[in-house]
C-alpha cells in the first residue's frame, strides 16, 4: 500500500493545505492516469491549479523514493518540476514550503522543499527607469 501526504504551507496567516492519496503501489493505474492528466495539461502550455501541483509533487517523490533516489536529489528535482508560468496565480505563494510524506508498506520517508516554485519579483522602479530611457 502506498500512502502519500502532501502538506503545503504558504502565507503565515493561511492554514496549510493537506492532501492525502492512497494507492496499491507506486505504479497504480489511478496514480499513473492522474499524473498523466497533469503532465498533458502542462504539455498543452496550460496552467495547473494547486491540487494538480500537489499531486505532481507527491507522485514525483513517491516514484523517486521507490526507485531509491537520494533525498537531496529528490529535493532538487522537485524544485525543477514547475515554474511560476506553469501554475495559476497564487499557487507559488500557497506552496512556499511543501512537505511530502511517503509510506510504502510501513516504510516511511519524508521530503521537505522550500520555495519549489520560484516567485518572480518585479521592481516598479527598474521598469520606470527602462521606460524613461526608452527601453520598454
Amino acid at each position: 500500500m502506498l500512502q502519500i501526504k502532501v502538506t503545503a504551507t504558504g502565507e503565515p496567516d493561511a492554514l496549510p493545505l493537506v492532501r492525502k492519496y492512497q494507492f496499491l503501489h507506486s505504479e497504480d493505474d489511478l496514480l499513473v492516469a492522474s499524473l498523466a492528466k497533469v503532465k498533458d495539461t502542462l504539455a498543452m502550455n496550460r496552467r495547473i491549479n494547486v491540487n494538480d501541483a500537489l499531486l505532481l509533487y507527491g507522485g514525483y517523490v513517491a516514484v523517486m523514493t521507490n526507485g531509491g533516489t537520494a533525498k537531496e536529489r529528490i529535493v532538487k528535482g522537485v524544485s525543477l518540476l514547475l515554474s511560476e508560468n506553469q501554475v495559476m496565480i497564487g499557487v507559488a505563494e500557497m506552496t512556499r514550503k511543501v512537505t511530502v510524506e511517503i509510506d510504502v508498506d510501513g516504510l516511511a520517508s519524508k521530503v521537505t522543499v522550500c520555495n519549489p516554485i520560484p516567485i518572480l519579483r518585479y521592481d516598479i522602479r527598474s521598469v520606470k527607469r527602462q521606460q524613461d530611457s526608452g527601453g520598454v
